[in-house]
């Protein structure tokens, strides 16, 4: 019976980023796995973050912004092409306003209500 890891892989490498462009350093202080510009990932990792053993490769776009301190916010992404969801925590250098903006969207959706045919 295989034993799978259950802890983080220490990973920190600069990037640039499949959706905007942007080249994300390093973080400080803490690991990298998604843009800090405009807050979107990659889908690289498989069973464990920073193992990087996917082979799916997809666009983890950013679905939801999680928690009521805005110095300790979680991304929510979802992987485009298979539909994987993970949570993040957000970074110090992180586009907080794009955050924040897209927790607003989130409230104000849920004001609305369901959509309807």
């Amino acid at each position: 019976m295989s034993h799978l890891q259950r802890n983080f892989i220490a990973r920190n490498d600069g990037f640039r980023c499949d959706v905007c462009g942007h080249i994300a350093p390093p973080a400080s202080g803490t690991f990298r796995n998604h843009c800090p510009a405009c807050l979107n990932s990659k889908h690289v990792d498989d069973n464990v973050p920073g193992d990087r053993g996917s082979t799916c490769g997809g666009v983890m776009m950013l679905i939801d912004v999680e928690g009521s301190d805005p110095d300790n916010l979680d991304l929510i992404h979802q992987c485009e092409h298979c539909g994987k969801i993970s949570r993040n925590r957000m970074a110090s250098d992180d586009n907080k306003e794009l955050a924040i903006q897209k927790s607003l969207e989130k409230s104000t959706d849920w004001k609305r209500g369901p959509k309807r045919s």
